[in-house]
């Protein structure tokens, strides 16, 4: 369609006031024109900057729960080789006493008494392996109260389970002087607080589970306990000189 202007021009050639008009409108729509290009460079660039200010928050976010995830997890780790102080009562529960007794029973059948002169109790092989010397545990962990398995569910499927988890002792709830058989005994009596069949009203219990075996599994690799203990030995050592620096700078 042909504009009113331009058509005149086209009857009237030589009109100067049609020539002023169509140049007007010329440049009318030029200065338009750049108008809405810069009002859309505007825009793009506001578009830009949202999303870029929305990724440095979701960044943000994300590295905060990083650190602190990290933060649960050296904090869990050293207190994992921290001292534990011994329970005041000379033996687990009855009744927990009462199961680890019969998870034990079908390979405890048939051998002879252990002698009573050790460090520690003495109790049979749990993998059922005929042996000539006693089978001695350290006697704190033998003591040890391990709670409820409510309790022990809670623990090992805590808020950022999976780096404290990272950690086999923290899961069992041993210090790196556990020896091979410490370690199959915790198992055992551990396995035992959470296994799903008794705790049917905790839906997490499959969970906290496979928490305690893969732990196990774990610290009786050699290769990957020797590792484990190598860690929280270095970890450790850091965490203590990085005390000492912040106590020489007055830090408390």
């Amino acid at each position: 369609m042909i504009h009113p202007i331009c058509e005149g021009i086209e009857l009237d050639y030589n009109n100067k006031a049609l020539w002023a008009a169509l140049t007007a409108c010329e440049d009318a729509y030029k200065l338009d024109k750049e108008q809405r290009f810069k009002q859309a460079e505007i825009e793009r660039k506001v578009e830009e900057e949202r999303f870029k200010r929305k990724n440095e928050i979701r960044e943000e976010i994300f590295r905060e729960k990083q650190e602190a995830m990290l933060d649960d997890f050296l904090t869990d780790l050293n207190s994992s080789v921290a001292p534990q102080v011994e329970p005041t009562t000379a033996s687990a529960p009855a009744d927990e006493d009462d199961l680890l007794a019969s998870f034990f029973s079908d390979v405890s059948a048939g051998k002879p008494e252990s002698k009573s002169d050790s460090s520690g109790p003495v109790v049979p092989d749990p993998d059922g392996k005929e042996a000539d010397s006693e089978v001695v545990l350290t006697e704190k962990y033998a003591q040890q109260d391990l709670g409820s398995g409510r309790d022990q569910c809670e623990r090992l499927l805590a808020k950022h389970y999976e780096w404290r988890n990272l950690n086999p002792y923290y899961v069992l709830q041993l210090d790196v002087d556990a020896n091979e058989e410490d370690i199959k005994f915790r198992y055992k009596k551990l396995s035992l607080k959470v296994h799903p069949d008794r705790l049917r009203d905790i839906a997490n219990a499959r969970d906290a589970f496979e928490q305690v075996k893969e732990a196990y599994a774990r610290l009786m690799d050699p290769d990957q306990r020797k590792t484990v203990a190598m860690h929280i030995e270095n970890v450790t050592l850091d965490l203590l000189k990085d005390r000492k620096k912040l106590i020489s700078k007055g830090v408390s």
